[in-house]
């Protein structure tokens, strides 16, 4: 083997010699599909939430008047229970359901409540779950709004804007 050979050789057995040997209890990944080890739930293409909470009730309500709520969970983890916190604020007051409660894990839960309303509250009716297990752990919330608007961003409403640290003129912003 001449010399320029060898030199044109060399990188090529040097990459065969650094390629790790496959061994055939690890599947090459390029070409095997994903498939979760055992024990772990499956990987969704179209991934959601692990636990999804809604609150439901009236559209409006009026001060003196009792309503009914309905909380419905959806989990997808059904071998560990979850926990359901409530907090009524004031000017409403919880006549049936709890304020902590643990459920028992399953696919769709839900729960009815009974509030009487005496002055409509300026905060939210706040609802938390809460599931974990061995080295995880969800929690999702929900609100009842007892009819009052969603609460926005202020909007502004500048003639021009100027941007820190650069000198010069502020850029006007055209009126639509």
């Amino acid at each position: 083997m001449t010399r320029r050979n060898f030199f044109l050789l060399a990188p090529v057995v040097l990459l065969v010699a650094c390629e790790p040997a496959r061994s055939s209890t690890h599947p090459d990944p390029t070409t095997s599909p994903a498939k979760p080890p055992a024990g772990h739930p499956e990987i969704h293409r179209n991934p959601q939430p692990p636990v999804v909470v809604k609150v439901l009730g009236p559209e409006r309500v009026q001060p003196g008047e009792t309503i009914t709520l309905e909380v419905r969970i959806e989990a997808l983890q059904t071998s560990e229970p979850l926990a359901l916190r409530l907090q009524v604020p004031s000017g409403a007051q919880l006549l049936e359901g709890s304020t902590e409660e643990t459920l028992s894990a399953a696919p769709q839960i839900t729960r009815l409540l009974r509030l009487r309303v005496e002055q409509v509250p300026p905060e939210d009716l706040s609802v938390e779950v809460i599931q974990r297990g061995s080295g995880w752990g969800v929690r999702a919330t929900a609100s009842y709004r007892f009819g009052q608007p969603e609460p926005t961003l202020p909007q502004a409403d500048a003639q021009a804007v100027r941007r820190p640290g650069i000198s010069g003129a502020a850029i006007p912003i055209p009126r639509k």
